[in-house]
């Protein structure tokens, strides 16, 4: 599991209510269980982020810079 620590005022991230303590599920279709499923499910320009806030479910369409999405994660079990 992949939890969002924090996100950069005013980013891509930010812009598409990505907010920190969001649990990051999937890019797309591909579920996200670590840092290396991240960066490596991010090869399209547009992605959709699905996350879980407060246990409840959602999705997010972004367009994502070159290799890093302003905001920091951590894993967890």
């Amino acid at each position: 599991m992949v939890t969002i620590a924090s996100v950069t005022p005013g980013s891509r991230a930010d812009k598409a209510g990505i907010r920190e303590g969001d649990i990051l599920v999937a890019i797309g279709k591909n579920e996200i269980e670590d840092v290396l499923d991240y960066r490596f499910y991010l090869a399209d320009t547009l992605v959709t982020l699905s996350c879980l806030r407060d246990g409840k479910p959602f999705d997010r369409a972004t367009a994502k810079p070159p290799m890093i999405f302003d905001f920091r994660m951590f894993v967890s079990d």
